[in-house]
């Protein structure tokens, strides 16, 4: 058996920086979560636009998915990605494809063909943010103490402006 010895560590002003933390009071610690969540959800976004077709070019550009995506606040501390929501109807037929439709019914009980053409599926939203993902993790292992930071610092400012 390996000898073990016990490991004493002392960070100096942890303790000072965990009090600081709490007088701060939820609702700028809310203000902190949405920034850092908010930085993350513009990396998925930077990735949809990547990842969404641009379909035939002779759409006008703001017709194009991949200038219809959004990346939006939830109502605390979230923040959804996505289309815009005349995109997003358009964007399901991309990525699940389109059917024959069959329409009414003839009298021996078969479906008389009304084709109006299929589309084959092109999945890209799902792929899109599970791409994505790693890319955050590792956004966040390298900058998620200067994005907490940063937006100490931006709150603050905004508390000290307004009073």
């Amino acid at each position: 058996m390996a000898d073990t010895k016990d490991i004493s560590l002392n960070l100096q002003g942890v303790d000072e920086v965990i009090t600081a933390l709490d007088q701060l009071g939820k609702d700028l610690e809310l203000k902190i979560i949405q920034d850092v969540i908010m930085k993350s959800a513009l990396i998925a976004k930077k990735d949809l636009e990547q990842s969404a077709p641009d379909g035939n070019d002779n759409k006008p550009n703001a017709d194009k998915l991949r200038n219809s995506v959004r990346a939006v606040k939830n109502d605390k501390a979230g923040a959804s990605v996505g289309f815009s929501p005349r995109a997003a109807y358009i964007a399901r037929f991309n990525e699940f494809g389109t059917k024959v439709r069959e329409v009414g019914k003839k009298k021996d009980g078969k479906y008389k063909s009304g084709n109006r053409g299929s589309m084959p599926r092109h999945p890209f939203i799902l792929d899109s943010h599970n791409r994505s993902i790693p890319k955050i993790i590792d956004f966040l292992n390298d900058n998620f103490l200067k994005l907490i930071n940063n937006s100490l610092k931006k709150n603050m400012r905004k508390r000290l402006k307004s009073g």
